[in-house]
């Protein structure tokens, strides 16, 4: 990426320089400038680049611009070689290819060829990939015979190297996602990135504040300029959904899980990440305090209250599951349960399908049911299974 700078008045030069940077266009990002002509710290500098003249050549090792010497106020058409980007080699290739070139005109690549406006005619570089004289630069090659007088600058409309007059920033301020069917009723006040009495504002909807109140998701910009004339645009991408509070409940299986579904679970024991815990459920291992962070496909997030697992721990099942009793087994009519804690009996059928069940349960009768084999899960007052015991009714 190249860049140029500075201006004439009559004889006498004002600033400006020039400066080549490496560009990736794949990020955005300018680097590692170098700049053009000599130019230093010190004072005593010899060139510098006049005009926003400037051209790459096709193969974009060569570099074409203005200079004039400050010395002799004589301003030339030089080439840089820019196919290596290292300070040295860039400024040490400096070829003057004419000294005799008016301050701050044009450079133009069109095709194989750049063209040079001059006061009343066009110079052209035929081979401008080839370093030094071999770039071939022809004066006058176009003259005002079919030209009129004098040239503007703009006459070469062709171009891949312009002049900007204005410097536009763009930055795209970080989405907005608000998750709540309310968050309309009260609107959203959206601000530009930058505050200035003296600025400019010019939003999306045509206002000119520089600040917008919103009802409504959707994209929005504002434009502004400076005091330096550098123009900026910020723009915003509103979104709005809801998202349900989690709750976490325990079913049948000893699995705790949600009352609803949601696209993403990241659970937590006592505030903090399980490590691999992203499943709709997840199997109690141990005391503590667990709890769900939810994501629903728009990316609104919340996370549960606290659910408390105080009393066992699945070990603990195993060993208390050993303590239970469950008698006469076969049964005719009523089946006792002896357990150190209080429990809650779940009897189903070999198809899953449960019939009956019973809280805080002591005996559970069996009398209405068909001879056959059932399946009693037990679980605490927690919902923690504790055993499972095959039931067979039999008749009288």
């Amino acid at each position: 990426l190249a860049y140029t700078s500075g201006f004439a008045i009559a004889t006498s030069v004002l600033g400006g320089y020039g400066a080549i940077a490496e560009f990736d266009p794949n990020q955005g990002i300018v680097s590692n400038e170098i700049v053009l002509g000599g130019i230093s710290s010190s004072t005593d500098t010899l060139y510098r680049v006049i005009g926003s003249g400037g051209a790459f050549s096709p193969d974009g090792s060569k570099f074409y611009t203005h200079e004039v010497d400050l010395g002799t106020g004589i301003s030339s058409l030089v080439q840089y070689d820019v196919s290596s980007h290292t300070y040295s080699v860039i400024n040490g290739s400096r070829y003057t290819v004419s000294a005799s070139v008016p301050y701050g005109k044009k450079l133009r690549l069109y095709g194989d060829t750049i063209y040079c406006t001059d006061t009343a005619y066009v110079n052209i570089i035929t081979d401008p990939n080839k370093a030094g004289a071999a770039c071939n630069y022809l004066y006058k090659a176009i003259t005002s015979i079919i030209l009129p007088k004098p040239i503007i600058d703009y006459s070469i409309t062709s171009e891949l190297v312009y002049p900007l007059d204005e410097m536009t920033d763009n930055t795209n301020a970080l989405d907005t996602l608000i998750c709540s069917p309310d968050f309309l009723e009260g609107g959203m006040e959206l601000s530009a990135l930058e505050y200035d009495a003296t600025f400019q504002y010019t939003w999306s909807n045509g206002s000119s504040s520089s600040k917008l109140q919103v009802y409504d998701t959707g994209v929005y910009w504002v434009a502004y300029k400076n005091n330096c004339g550098v123009h900026k645009v910020d723009s915003f991408n509103l979104r709005g959904d809801f998202l349900y509070v989690p709750q976490i409940t325990i079913n049948n299986m000893n699995r705790l899980g949600t009352t609803r579904k949601y696209a993403h679970y990241q659970w937590l024991y006592n505030g903090n990440k399980i490590e691999g815990a992203n499943d709709s459920v997840y199997v109690v291992e141990q005391n503590g305090d667990y709890q769900v962070i939810v994501t629903n496909e728009s990316g609104c997030s919340d996370t549960s209250a606290i659910y408390q697992v105080t009393n066992v721990s699945i070990n603990d099942a195993a060993t208390m599951g050993q303590y239970i009793r469950i008698y006469p087994n076969p049964a005719v009519d009523e089946i006792h349960i002896s357990a150190p804690v209080a429990v809650n009996t779940f009897l189903v059928g070999l198809d899953g399908r449960t019939l009956k069940y019973a809280y805080h349960a002591t005996s559970v009768r069996i009398s209405n049911l068909s001879s056959g084999v059932y399946y009693m899960k037990i679980f605490d007052t927690s919902g923690l299974l504790l055993r499972v015991e095959k039931i067979i009714k039999i008749s009288q």
